[in-house]
């Protein structure tokens, strides 16, 4: 009974029984036999948990929280031909960033510690402090509850409390039964829009929204300094800096974003695969951020020459390290905007 609150015994899932998701024997007093064909129930969801889920199972499958795409699709890119080769090695070394069943709504994955929420208890809307921030606390959790040094915490949680799922959906977690290669193509994302209507272009009572609106996004004006990375996930681990650097969105030509450098190095599979990534330079490492620390009022939005004129804010050709992908030289601004007089 260490692992289970007597409470979750008169749940919908207590009164299955252990042995129903778990395995073993229920009959047998010697815990080695008990415990003989002994299950994780989260790598067998299809048939435990699709009787009673069968809908959520189905799309799940497809979900990037699932099949880890994001990363598959971008490694793919750079491995080019010696993918096949590579794939198995990312899975080897990145597995544990999957999400399971369990690991939403039961108990924290790997990379947030491990251990059961509460007593066993299903949550069917997971505490975000320790399911979401388990696996996302390095970065997201960081800005979003305002732990980075010298930074305030997202104005959406410390004004309203608004937990993860108010912006993102279900199907955002669940899967909506499409394959996206990566999160931003999925039709499901958040949009500050959504509930900021009267900030779009044009339709604003801010000059400032209608005038930059359709060329910056959001997160230009209302961000504040977030966590990038250097260094690869592989090996001896990355180093991270605090920084706002704003570049070009490739997806959206024209368009200016904030950009985060992501730890992928030529080299950081080489343990595993000889010269793995061939096609390294093919994608640039600093890539489209989308940070969780927002707040009507930052330092670059104080003033039009807190932004305009301010060229440490903006990636430049000098910013680039040569160490990293040539294509990085896609995103820079190669002329940041010049003091505008007031």
């Amino acid at each position: 009974m260490a692992y289970v609150e007597p409470a979750f015994l008169k749940t919908v899932h207590g009164r299955l029984g252990c042995v129903k998701c778990h395995g073993g024997n229920n009959k047998e007093g010697r815990k080695e036999v008990a415990h003989k064909g002994k299950r994780s129930p989260s790598k067998e969801v299809e048939r435990l948990c699709a009787s009673c889920h069968k809908k959520i199972v189905e799309t799940y499958r497809t979900s990037l929280h699932a099949t880890f795409q994001g990363a598959y699709t971008v490694m793919s890119q750079r491995a080019g031909e010696k993918w096949p080769s590579v794939k198995p090695a990312i899975d080897k070394a990145c597995f544990k960033c999957h999400a399971s069943c369990g690991g939403c709504h039961i108990f924290r994955e790997g990379p947030g510690g491990g251990g059961l929420f509460e007593g066993h208890k299903f949550f069917k809307r997971p505490p975000i402090n320790q399911s979401c921030d388990g696996c996302h606390g390095g970065r997201v959790g960081m800005e979003y509850f305002g732990r980075i040094e010298g930074n305030e915490p997202d104005v959406h949680w410390e004004k309203l409390k608004m937990e993860c799922m108010e912006c993102h959906g279900v199907a955002e977690f669940h899967g909506d039964g499409k394959t996206y290669p990566t999160r931003f193509e999925r039709e499901t994302k958040p949009s500050c829009l959504k509930c900021h209507p009267d900030a779009a272009p044009g339709r604003s009572k801010l000059i400032s929204h209608n005038v930059h609106g359709d060329k910056l996004s959001c997160y230009v004006c209302h961000s504040q300094s977030y966590k990038t990375c250097y260094g690869c996930h592989v090996g001896k681990g990355s180093n991270s800096e605090t920084e706002f650097k704003i570049g070009k969105d490739i997806r959206l030509e024209g368009k200016f974003t904030l950009l985060r450098h992501v730890p992928t190095t030529r080299t950081m599979l080489k343990a595993h695969v000889p010269d793995a990534l061939p096609k390294y330079d093919a994608l640039p490492t600093w890539t489209k951020a989308a940070p969780h620390n927002i707040r009507r009022i930052t330092k670059q939005n104080q003033s039009c020459n807190h932004c305009h004129g301010n060229a440490e804010i903006f990636l430049t050709k000098g910013n680039l390290d040569p160490r990293y992908p040539k294509s990085n030289a896609k995103v820079v601004v190669e002329k940041p905007p010049g003091r505008r007089s007031q």
